[in-house]
C-alpha cells in the first residue's frame, strides 16, 4: 500500500473546520455544526491507518518514531494554545475562573481532558461551553486513539483473514456500544474514546480498500457524503442530541466523502487551492478559534452582529495562520522513518513547549490562589445608604464597598444555602444523571398529607419555584418533582440527552399531574428549550384532564455564569446591565407561551418571573444589594423570597381566590 498525499483530503479537513467554526460563531446559523468534530475523527483513522499499513508493507514502521512524530507534530502548537490562553484568562478573568481554565490546562496537556470533561458537565451546557480550553476534549480523544492504535493494528496482522474485515467488525461493535452509550450516558457517549472508535474504525476500514473509484461511483460517493454531512449539520442540534443524526449520519457522509476525494469533481471541489489551503491550517485554526471565541463572548456578550461573527471569523483564520507559519509547519517533520538532526531538534523544542506549558499551567494556580478573596462584596441596602449610592444601582454597589468577599467563595456559601431549602435534601429535584430510584416518591408527593396539595413539575427551577410561591400557597402543602436539566413535556421526546431518569420521572409526574390528587400543578422550566408545538401538546393533555396550572414563565437565561463575568474585566460594566449576555429573548418567549395558553381554554395563572427578575434591564442585584445570580440561570436563595413578596403583593389575590386557599 502506499502512503501518497491525497490533496482532496485538505479540502474535507477544511468543510470539518468550517463547520465547527460557524456553530461556535453562531449556533442558529448552523445547530448541527459540531459534527465536523466526527468528521476529523474518520479523517484520522483513515489516515493514520493508511500510513501504518503503508509502513508496515515497506519495513519501516517503528513504534518509537510513530508516537515522536505524534508527540512533535501535535503537542507544540496546543503548548502555545494551552499557554496564550491562560495569558489571556488571567488578564481577563478574576482568580476563581483563571483557576478553572489552568486544571482544564493540565488535563489537556495530559490528554485526559475529555475525561474531566465528562466527569464535570457536558459540552453543551454553559458551564462547560464557556472554558476556552472545551475544545481540547477532541484532541485528548485522539491522542488516546494514537496511544492504542498501532499496538490493535499489529494485534490485526496476526489474525487469519483481511484487516478490513476486522476494522468492519471493531466498526459494528464499537457503534452498537456507543450507540448504547448514548441511551444510558449521553455525556460519557460524547466524551469518551472507545464510543469514539466507531468513527476511527471506519476511516480505518476505508484506508485498507481506498482505492481511485471509477467516475460515476466517485462521482455518486462524494454527492452521498456532501448530503448526509449537510443533512447532519442543519438537523443535529447540541440541545436536542440525538444519537444517530448528531453521530452516525456524519460518520457515514465522511466515509462517502473520503471514497468520491479522488475522483475528478472531488479534485476541482476539495482539492482547489483555498480549500486546501484551510485545510492545511485546520489543526492550528481549531486550536486557537475557541479560546477567541469565549474571550469575545466575555468581553461583549454573545449576541454579535452578523458582521461582528465574520470579523471574528476573519480573526480566527489569521490567528490559525500565524499559528500553522509559526508552530506547527516548521515542526513538521519530513515523511520518512530516519533520525536526523532536525527531527532531534524538533523532539527537543516540542518537550520544551510542554515543559513551559505545565510550568504556567502551575503558574497560573499558584496566581489565582494568591489573588482569590480579593473581589468587592456587594453592599447591604444599609451600607449604600451610608456610602451615599443609589440602591438602584448594581454597579455601584460591587464596586463602592471596602469590604471584601471572593465571588467565587459568596457564590459557594448561596449555593450551600439554596440546597438546604426544605425538598432539595430530601432528593426531590433529582440531578441530570440521577437514576428514578433516587427519588422519594412517598416524601416528595406528600403522600398521606391531608387536605389539599399542590405539584410542582419542573427541572432544576423546581426549589426556586417552590419557595417563591410559599409565599401564597403553604410551603408544606406543595409537593414536588423535579430533575435538573429535565424539561416537562407531555408526551416525553425520549432524546438521547434525557437520561433514564429523567424519562421515567417526566412519565410518571404526568400521570400524577391527571390522578386528581393534588389540586393543581405548577409548571416551570428553563422554558427556553420547548417549542411553541410542544408547549401547546403538554397544555391540550392538562386541558383535556380539567387541571388548574400555575405556569411559571421564561427566566432570564444566560452565556455563561453570572459570577465569572463579575469577576471578569468586564464585571463594572456589566453588573447594572446583563442584557448583552441573555442567551436568547426570554420576553419574547414569554409572549409566545401567554398567547398558547390564552388559546388553549387551560384553566391557568400566569406568573411572569422573568419580567420580575428584569423589570427593565437584567441586573446582577437586586436593589436590596443581594447577588442574584449563581450561574447562568439559578437564582440565590435571598432571590427566591424576593420573588416570593412580588408575586404575593402581584398575582397573590388572584392564586388564592383561583385554588380557594
Amino acid at each position: 500500500m502506499k502512503s501518497g498525499y491525497i490533496l482532496p483530503l485538505d479540502g474535507l479537513r477544511a468543510i470539518a473546520i468550517l463547520l465547527v467554526l460557524v456553530f461556535h460563531l453562531d449556533h442558529g446559523l448552523l445547530p448541527g455544526g459540531f459534527i465536523g468534530v466526527d468528521i476529523f475523527f474518520v479523517i484520522s483513522g483513515f489516515i493514520i491507518t493508511r500510513n501504518i499499513l503503508a509502513q508496515r508493507e515497506e519495513g519501516t514502521f517503528s513504534f518509537a518514531e510513530f508516537y515522536k512524530r505524534r508527540l512533535v507534530r501535535l503537542f507544540p502548537a496546543s503548548a502555545v494554545t494551552v499557554m496564550a490562553t491562560l495569558l489571556g484568562a488571567m488578564l481577563i478573568y478574576g482568580p476563581e475562573t483563571v483557576a478553572q481554565v489552568g486544571r482544564t490546562a493540565l488535563y489537556a496537556l495530559l490528554s485526559v481532558a475529555n475525561i474531566w470533561f465528562w466527569l464535570n458537565s457536558g459540552y453543551f451546557d454553559n458551564v462547560s461551553s464557556q472554558n476556552p480550553l472545551l475544545h481540547m476534549w477532541s484532541l485528548s480523544v485522539e491522542e488516546q486513539y494514537y496511544l492504542l492504535w498501532p499496538a490493535l493494528l499489529a494485534c490485526l496482522s496476526l489474525l487469519p483473514g483481511r484487516k478490513t474485515v476486522w476494522l468492519g467488525a471493531i466498526f459494528l461493535v464499537g457503534l452498537a456500544g456507543a450507540w448504547w452509550w448514548s441511551a444510558v450516558d449521553p455525556s460519557g457517549a460524547f466524551y469518551m474514546m472507545p464510543a469514539r472508535i466507531f468513527q476511527f474504525a471506519i476511516g480505518a476500514a476505508l484506508a485498507t480498500v481506498a482505492n481511485r473509484p471509477s467516475n460515476i461511483m466517485g462521482g455518486l460517493s462524494l454527492i452521498a457524503g456532501f448530503g448526509l454531512m449537510g443533512i447532519s449539520a442543519v438537523v443535529a442540534n447540541g440541545e436536542q442530541y440525538n444519537f444517530f443524526v448528531a453521530a452516525v449520519i456524519p460518520t457515514f457522509g465522511a466515509a462517502f466523502a473520503i471514497l468520491g476525494l479522488q475522483y475528478k469533481i472531488g479534485e476541482v471541489l476539495l482539492g482547489n487551492m483555498v480549500m486546501r489551503a484551510i485545510g492545511l491550517r485546520a489543526y492550528s485554526i481549531y486550536l486557537v478559534h475557541w479560546p477567541m471565541v469565549v474571550f469575545a463572548g466575555t468581553l461583549f456578550g454573545p449576541n454579535r452582529s452578523l458582521a461582528a461573527n465574520f470579523a471574528l471569523f476573519v480573526l480566527c483564520l489569521i490567528a490559525g495562520d500565524v499559528l500553522y507559519r509559526m508552530v506547527e509547519k516548521p515542526l513538521r517533520l519530513p515523511s520518512r522513518a530516519s533520525v536526523t538532526r532536525r527531527d532531534f531538534s524538533a523532539l527537543r523544542l516540542s518537550v520544551t513547549l510542554l515543559m513551559l506549558a505545565a510550568g504556567l499551567t502551575v503558574s497560573a494556580h499558584v496566581w489565582a490562589l494568591n489573588k482569590s478573596g480579593v473581589a468587592p462584596r456587594p453592599l447591604t441596602i444599609a451600607s449604600v445608604n451610608e456610602a451615599n449610592a443609589p440602591a438602584s444601582d448594581s454597579a455601584a454597589l460591587f464596586w463602592s464597598h471596602a469590604e471584601t468577599e471572593s465571588i467565587a467563595a459568596q457564590t459557594g456559601r448561596l449555593w450551600k444555602e439554596r440546597n438546604a431549602e426544605l425538598m432539595y435534601e430530601a432528593g426531590c429535584q433529582l440531578g441530570h444523571k440521577a437514576p428514578y430510584s433516587d427519588y422519594p416518591e412517598d416524601i416528595c408527593l406528600l403522600v398521606g398529607t391531608l387536605g389539599p396539595k399542590y405539584l410542582i413539575v419542573g427541572d432544576s427551577l423546581s426549589t426556586e419555584a417552590r419557595v417563591a410561591l410559599g409565599s401564597v400557597i403553604p410551603i408544606d402543602k406543595i409537593a414536588m418533582a423535579g430533575t435538573s436539566g429535565c424539561l416537562p413535556e407531555y408526551p416525553e421526546p425520549g432524546w438521547d440527552n434525557r437520561s433514564a431518569g429523567c424519562q421515567q420521572l417526566n412519565n410518571n409526574r404526568f400521570e400524577w399531574v391527571v390522578s386528581g390528587d393534588y389540586s393543581a400543578v405548577i409548571l416551570t422550566a428553563n422554558w427556553r428549550w420547548i417549542n411553541e408545538t410542544r408547549f401547546k401538546t403538554m397544555i391540550g393533555y392538562l386541558k383535556e384532564h380539567d387541571v388548574t396550572v400555575i405556569v411559571m414563565g421564561p427566566r432570564p437565561a444566560f452565556s455563561e455564569g453570572i459570577p465569572g463575568i463579575l469577576s471578569s474585566i468586564a464585571g463594572k460594566q456589566a453588573a447594572d446591565n446583563l442584557e448583552p449576555y441573555l442567551s436568547y429573548d426570554f420576553r419574547e418567549k414569554s409572549k409566545e407561551l401567554q398567547k398558547a395558553l390564552e388559546a388553549s381554554g387551560l384553566d391557568y395563572i400566569y406568573v411572569p418571573w422573568g419580567e420580575m427578575l428584569c423589570p427593565d434591564v437584567c441586573r446582577a442585584y437586586l436593589p436590596t444589594g443581594e447577588l442574584a445570580y449563581l450561574d447562568n440561570i439559578h437564582i440565590a436563595p435571598s432571590v427566591s423570597h424576593w420573588l416570593g413578596t412580588q408575586i404575593s403583593s402581584k398575582y397573590g389575590a388572584k392564586i388564592k381566590q383561583k385554588l380557594k386557599l
